[in-house]
């Protein structure tokens, strides 16, 4: 009976970890705004402050697991898991990005240079 029970372990974690994965990068869609927001400042002065969406980005997983609140879908997991599950999201969550950055980036270089050859 509790061999049945650990080897739901597994596949749940997976899936936790990958739904709030995807939330976390949900929030992560106005970082794209950020370098025309920095270009369009009269006075470029280095930020003093975190930028308005960093809070919402890890809200997820501060919901999840009840932190700063007294109900929570895994707050029962909390002691056992959230550190391993909190790592595992935020590596997913900079991976996807500098995916999406490597992505972006090599679209403009082949735009640039398929430019080269038409000219």
């Amino acid at each position: 009976m509790l061999s049945k029970l650990t080897t739901t372990i597994q596949p749940a974690s997976a899936q936790i970890i990958f739904i709030l994965t995807k939330r976390c990068c949900e929030a992560l869609l106005p970082v794209r705004s950020i370098p025309s927001q920095f270009r369009a400042m009269s006075n470029k002065r280095l930020p003093t402050e975190p930028s308005y969406f960093v809070q919402t980005i890890f809200r997820a997983i501060r919901a999840f697991f009840a932190i700063s609140s007294s109900d929570g879908p895994g707050r029962t997991l909390k002691d056992a898991h959230m550190k391993g599950y909190s790592q595992e999201i935020f590596d997913n969550v900079a991976q996807r990005q500098r995916i999406a950055y490597s992505i972006e980036h090599m679209g403009s270089v082949l735009i640039n240079c398929i430019g080269i050859f038409y000219i």
